[in-house]
């Protein structure tokens, strides 16, 4: 819309003005004339055409929401859960709860939080320690006790993703195999088949104690011997270390039904251990002063997380968590793989969706929410694939597939071309044409194009994500969301600028805010050390940084970092708004 205009109801078609100016784009409607037989306009689906915007809304909430169907739909703003919040306080809020009011994850919980007090229970027995004390393989695999604990221990571990807490009893009481601090090399090779075991004589009896071990020595912060026990297990169970899984005794098998759950929880725990060691700074992954492993470095930790993922898909593909894990791959491969950011975007969008369709299925309201508003962020980063730029006779759009499966040449790309009139659509056609005649990857935008972004669809995963958020609060585990999430910041922030300061109405599309690139090469480091250079990436481990002495909320290494993003990176546009608004 040009801001020259005056304003008119979002439902009344305008002229176009004759300076062309503006800066908001809006998205075509192959027939105006039809606009007025349109008894029920679909907002969602962004069929409007150019100059059908307006504003909309009023009061504090003007241009928040719209009407759909004779529906008000809001924008579900949520203020940042604690995510300090107490084990036990979550854990008597999900006990607490009436079994009738349960939703699937809470009675997973429920149950999970029942079978541990039962295991501190059965522990009462033995000495409180400092550390686990070890014991011969033979004699715990002779004991039934031992293994029902460690099967109790993986059984509410793998049903809640790791999420849950465990007490300090559970992890110093139980003897720990003393075969454990054996297991000392580093892969060669991720290849499971291909690799030579370090242990001898693993059964199903050895698997179950030593991957109860492992998850122990995993939540005590001993994350070096856990990850190198994770491939030592992976190696026992491709050379038939499960083949007798019917032989274990009866309580062990109501815990662990099959020997595809146990390789699932294993693969779940070489996730969470590869994941924190990647998060750390390179010399902080040493076990001991050293040269650093190819296997702990960046990309050999990354490639580590690719597979257990496909593991977790392959062991459980009914589960949503192998695609959740799969589209944070998809998301580091900028920084270490150096993949387009705007292809890592759809990427990751694509198996988002995917995610979050599974865990709509299953019930799992952790990753009903979680994965919404991470596909949420990438749209905001341009996962949509919607570009805009100016033709002869005026601007016009076209919807690309970014993913980095697409080539960038090949006979045909199959593309979406929109504009107000049929000059413009072919004039966008044949910019296209050039681009696939010229080998340009779909994800490379050129001089003059700009990264647009349906809003409407933004907020509307941001409120479904909402609902199973809300349904997690009455049991109090709603900042596992915000902990395990990285986009929920940038949508809350994109969301707030676009309805609350610019006030776009439907069909008015926004822009994205990174600027062309997509998603930034910086590596993931975790909730808390989040602090790093917003041009080159280096965190503050690395560098010392100064913030942006204007806005306060970026960081950067050094002035020619600060000038870069100032220039070219989209700081300048951002740094503005932002001092606007805190004046």
């Amino acid at each position: 819309r040009c801001h020259a205009e005056p304003r008119r109801s979002p439902l009344r078609p305008r002229r176009r003005c004759s300076c062309r100016g503006g800066s908001s784009w809006s998205a075509p409607l192959a027939a105006l004339d039809q606009l007025g037989q349109h008894k029920r306009l679909d907002f969602m689906a962004g069929r409007l055409g150019p100059g059908v915007g307006g504003r909309v809304g009023g009061g504090a909430a003007r241009g928040a929401g719209f009407a759909v169907g004779g529906v008000y739909r809001m924008w579900e703003r949520r203020p940042k859960p604690d995510v300090n919040r107490s084990v036990t306080e979550a854990k008597a809020a999900a006990l607490e709860t009436a079994s009738h009011e349960r939703t699937v994850s809470a009675e997973r919980f429920a149950s999970a939080y029942e079978k541990l007090d039962e295991l501190v229970a059965s522990l009462s027995h033995l000495p409180f320690r400092q550390e686990p004390e070890d014991v011969p393989i033979g004699r715990l695999v002779e004991s039934e006790a031992a293994l029902h604990r460690a099967a109790t221990l993986i059984h509410a571990l793998g049903t809640t993703d790791f999420r849950i807490g465990i007490t300090t009893e559970i992890l110093v009481k139980p003897p720990m195999p003393s075969l454990w601090s054996h297991v000392t090399s580093w892969w060669e090779t991720l290849d499971a088949a291909a690799s030579e075991p370090q242990l001898l004589g693993v059964g199903a009896r050895e698997f179950v104690l030593f991957l109860a071990c492992a998850i122990r020595l995993n939540t005590m912060g001993i994350v070096h011997p856990a990850l190198r026990m994770v491939h030592e297990l992976r190696v026992h169970a491709a050379r038939g270390a499960l083949d007798e899984w019917a032989a274990l005794p009866g309580p062990v098998q109501q815990l662990l039904p099959s020997a595809a759950m146990a390789r699932f929880v294993l693969a779940t725990l070489g996730v969470k251990a590869a994941r924190k060691l990647y998060r750390r700074r390179p010399a902080e992954r040493l076990e001991w002063p050293g040269e650093l492993p190819k296997q702990l470095s960046t990309r050999g930790l990354l490639e580590a997380v690719e597979v257990f993922a496909g593991e977790q898909r392959e062991c459980a593909p009914d589960s949503p968590v192998g695609l959740w894990n799969a589209a944070w791959v998809a998301k580091e491969a900028v920084p270490v793989r150096k993949v387009l950011g705007l292809a890592a975007a759809a990427d990751m969008h694509e198996l988002l969706v995917r995610c979050y369709t599974l865990a709509d299925e299953t019930g799992d309201d952790f990753l009903r929410a979680e994965a919404r508003i991470e596909a949420a962020m990438a749209l905001v980063e341009g996962a949509g694939g919607l570009v805009g730029y100016r033709v002869d006779g005026g601007p016009g759009q076209v919807r690309r597939d970014m993913r980095s499966s697409q080539p960038a040449a090949g006979p045909t790309q199959q593309l979406q071309v929109m504009g107000a009139s049929a000059a413009i659509r072919q004039g966008v056609g044949r910019n296209e044409a050039r681009r696939l005649a010229g080998g340009v990857h779909p994800a490379f935008l050129e001089a003059g194009e700009m990264l647009l972004v349906e809003w409407w669809e933004v907020r509307r995963l941001w409120n479904d994500a909402m609902v199973p958020y809300d349904a997690l609060a009455r049991w109090k585990h709603e900042h596992n969301v915000y902990g395990e999430s990285t986009g929920w910041d940038i949508v809350d922030s994109f969301l707030h600028m676009t309805l609350v300061e610019q006030r776009l109405a439907p069909g008015q599309y926004a822009v994205s805010p990174s600027n062309k690139a997509g998603f930034q090469p910086r590596r993931d480091h975790g909730h808390g050390n989040e602090r790093e250079c917003a041009n080159c990436g280096l965190d503050a481990n690395e560098v010392t940084l100064q913030c942006c002495a204007r806005c306060k909320l970026v960081w950067y290494c050094s002035a020619d970092c600060q000038r870069e993003d100032w220039k070219h990176g989209g700081h300048k546009t951002v740094c503005k708004k932002v001092s606007r608004t805190t004046r």
